[in-house]
């Protein structure tokens, strides 16, 4: 611009100089109209110049303002692009000075939305899972100068009020003239997913239903106990509501759901006593207990049948419901979660074998007794097919005329390993299996084909 300026200044001393031959009169009349040409066009050509130079310097600052105006119009395009933008985004240089943030990052750290965060320091915002203060920003571009993209989510956005917001990081590399000069990061409130994450994370773990922990929370609280007390003194008790299904039959299943509510919150009340209360399925839930000795757990069961068979009031009636409850203890009758509630469920069986409405402890016996029957039970059905069971006929005699008057037909099973065996052991194995109908079928149609043989005989 000073060069410019100079030109000027030349081209008004020349026309000056040309002014001053035009006044002064000339020696010669034929060398003064030569110079008055040589001034004369002379002067017109600095004047040529002097206008161009400006016109010039206008146009060049026309187009200083018009770029300053189209400079300042992205500027404002960029910063209402990002003021768009529903995720919180701030950039950052190499130092860790946030150059530019847009409005939902300044209400997310708690402050007014036209805040501009060039003056704060933004790592007083972040907190690991724990609450505790981290440089969030080092550790970003640490991994930014290696022209590393960053994701993580375990981190929380702490406000200016205090408000905890869990947050999605991604941070990514400002690159300009092919040379890395910060981050830009952008910030997701995840609050909604994150408790979507807990309210899936709890059905996974809980009984839609009663509230109540489900088995897979049961085995982790069973483990976490056990580990706690080395296994002494744990006790799992597995309890069933008696006739339960008759309820539902009769009553309805949204009858039998109110009583299961009902049952669970009276189970609620003996914690702590009862280290976890858990609903397996049905009508059946799972006690697990820490217990010094077996008469503070006979006392504990005793209070607690008292408690489930107290009266529920439903909408229109009163129902009364027993449990029968069966006990198993760790080490003695299980080292792991699945042989003792085996061992419980045995004593259940038993509870209710012995009329129901009470409790039994689990013994070795009772293994025995629950492997024989199942073994009854296999080849029972493979008994029929293979022709093992046969009917013994016993005469039925009058005593006076001692004369037949009838029969009485006897199921037997031959046993290809065991000979015979008693109808007392096997007919409740028919009975539990379903057995008992299609046995009963061919009993009654071998007896009918029986007797009319004998018809025909005229026995």
């Amino acid at each position: 611009m000073h060069i410019r300026y100079d030109l000027l200044f030349l081209d008004y001393n020349i026309l000056s100089l040309g002014s001053i031959f035009l006044v002064t009169e000339p020696a010669s009349k034929n060398y003064s109209s030569i110079l008055f040409l040589y001034l004369y066009y002379t002067g017109g050509l600095c004047l040529l110049a002097y206008i161009l130079i400006t016109i010039f310097n206008f146009g060049s600052r026309i187009q200083l303002i018009k770029s300053a105006t189209e400079l300042e119009s992205k500027e404002e395009y960029i910063r209402l692009l990002l003021n768009s933008v529903g995720h919180p985004i701030f950039g950052v240089n190499l130092s860790g000075k946030c150059i530019f943030n847009n409005q939902s990052c300044a209400l997310l750290m708690g402050y007014d939305s036209n805040k501009d965060l060039s003056t704060t320091h933004l790592n007083i915002h972040f907190t690991d899972l724990n609450g505790t203060k981290i440089d969030m920003l080092e550790r970003l571009l640490f991994e930014i100068k290696k022209n590393k993209n960053v994701h993580c989510e375990s981190h929380f956005i702490i406000d200016n009020l205090g408000n905890k917001v869990p947050v999605e990081i991604r941070a990514y590399p400002n690159i300009k003239s092919n040379k890395i000069i910060g981050a830009v990061v952008t910030l997701q409130d995840i609050s909604e997913r994150k408790c979507q994450e807990e309210q899936i994370r709890y059905l996974a773990y809980h009984d839609s239903l009663t509230g109540l922990p489900n088995r897979r929370l049961l085995i982790d609280h069973f483990e976490q106990l056990v580990k706690e007390t080395g296994g002494n003194e744990v006790f799992l008790l597995y309890l069933d509501l008696d006739h339960f299904k008759t309820i539902n039959d009769t009553l309805g299943h949204s009858a039998g759901d109110s009583i299961l509510k009902v049952v669970a919150l009276r189970l609620l009340s003996f914690k702590p006593r009862c280290y976890n209360i858990s609903r397996l399925a049905g009508d059946e839930y799972l006690i697990l207990v820490n217990c010094k000795n077996n008469e503070q757990l006979k006392i504990l069961l005793s209070e607690i049948i008292i408690e489930i068979q107290k009266p529920i009031q439903l909408s229109s009636q009163q129902i009364i419901t027993t449990p029968s409850i069966g006990v198993a203890q760790y080490s003695l009758h299980g080292r792991d979660f699945e042989s003792l509630l085996k061992a419980a469920d045995m004593a259940l069986y038993k509870a209710k074998e012995d009329g129901r409405n009470t409790y039994r402890f689990y013994h070795n016996k009772m293994g025995r007794q629950e492997l024989r029957q199942l073994m009854l039970q296999t080849d029972l059905r493979l008994a029929l097919i293979k022709k093992q069971l046969f009917i013994h006929y016993q005469p039925q005699i009058n005593i006076k005329n001692k004369k037949i008057i009838g029969v009485e037909a006897l199921l037997r099973w031959l046993h290809p390993n065991e000979g015979l065996i008693s109808p007392t052991e096997f007919i409740p194995a028919a009975e539990s299996n379903g057995m008992i109908i299609p046995i009963s079928n061919w009993l009654l149609g071998e007896v009918c084909k029986q007797a009319m043989l004998w018809k025909k005989m005229e026995l």
